[in-house]
C-alpha cells in the first residue's frame, strides 16, 4: 500500500459491490419492516 500506486480496478470493484449489497439490503429492510414492527 505504501508508495505504490490506487489500484482502481479493485477501488470500483470494492464500491459496486458495497453499493448493489447496500442498495439491496435497503430493499429487503423496507419490505420486511412492517413484520417486525409488529412483532415490536
Amino acid at each position: 500500500l505504501m508508495n505504490q500506486p490506487i489500484d482502481w480496478f479493485s477501488l470500483g470493484l470494492g464500491a459496486m459491490i458495497s453499493t448493489v449489497l447496500f442498495v439491496f439490503g435497503l430493499f429487503y429492510f423496507r419490505r420486511c419492516e412492517r413484520r417486525f414492527a409488529d412483532i415490536i
